[in-house]
């Protein structure tokens, strides 16, 4: 099956058959359990990022509006006149 000669309707369509054959089907494979390990991981790893990226965002509004020098640095824009 080729996907690039397919249209987007037929992608959307063969994406839901996919999805609710693996919403059905997955709980009755056998290598569900090592299927759930990596799911856990990934959820992990995710939450660990949402943390990050929430504690930096805190940071960075709190001192940036105080205007502490330290604070540019933690954005990714460059100020005007510092390039």
């Amino acid at each position: 099956m080729d996907l690039r000669k397919m249209n987007d309707a037929a992608k959307v369509d063969l994406c839901r058959k996919y999805f609710i054959v693996g919403l059905f089907c997955l709980p009755l494979s056998p290598a569900t359990n090592t299927i759930r390990k990596y799911v856990t991981l990934s959820a992990i790893g995710a939450i660990f990022w949402l943390i990050i990226i929430c504690v930096w965002e805190t940071i960075f509004q709190s001192y940036h509006s105080k205007g502490v020098a330290w604070a540019d640095y933690l954005t990714f824009i460059s100020p005007v006149g510092r390039v």
